[in-house]
């Protein structure tokens, strides 16, 4: 596993290092999994550690429906089959100021102020919980 995520931190280095080259945005979701919106989980840091200002986005999604849903026990493809069951669903985007790295501040800080961020804007808290815990 720490050689796949070598190469993955490899990789968007280079993306991100291309000189004289336009280079698409990234959009990385750092928590790593859905949740049931009543809080935030504990950002991974692998987007954090290249060292790059960040733009936070805060996402909320709501639905017409109350189904209720277990996130953290409930498998992708039954999370996907209730959404089916939605007639429509709302997003509301909202871009955040940007995040950069302070001097000498560890990914882990760097990823934690910016989940803070984010929880503000949303209302909800930034937990300590990853998408590890969840299995």
């Amino acid at each position: 596993e720490r050689e796949g995520r070598a190469a993955v931190e490899g990789a968007l280095r280079r993306h991100l290092r291309r000189e004289g080259e336009p280079h698409e945005p990234l959009l990385i979701f750092p928590e790593g999994s859905i949740t049931n919106g009543a809080g935030l989980m504990r950002f991974a840091r692998g987007a954090f550690r290249l060292g790059e200002e960040v733009q936070p986005v805060a996402l909320r999604v709501t639905c017409p429906l109350p189904l209720a849903h277990d996130t953290l026990t409930s498998s992708l493809p039954r999370n996907f089959a209730r959404a089916l069951f939605q007639p429509w669903h709302v997003a509301e985007v909202t871009l955040l100021p940007a995040v950069a790295p302070a001097p000498a501040e560890a990914a882990e800080e760097t990823a934690a102020r910016t989940a803070a961020l984010i929880a503000a804007e949303l209302g909800v808290p930034a937990t300590r919980w990853s998408s590890a815990d969840k299995a």
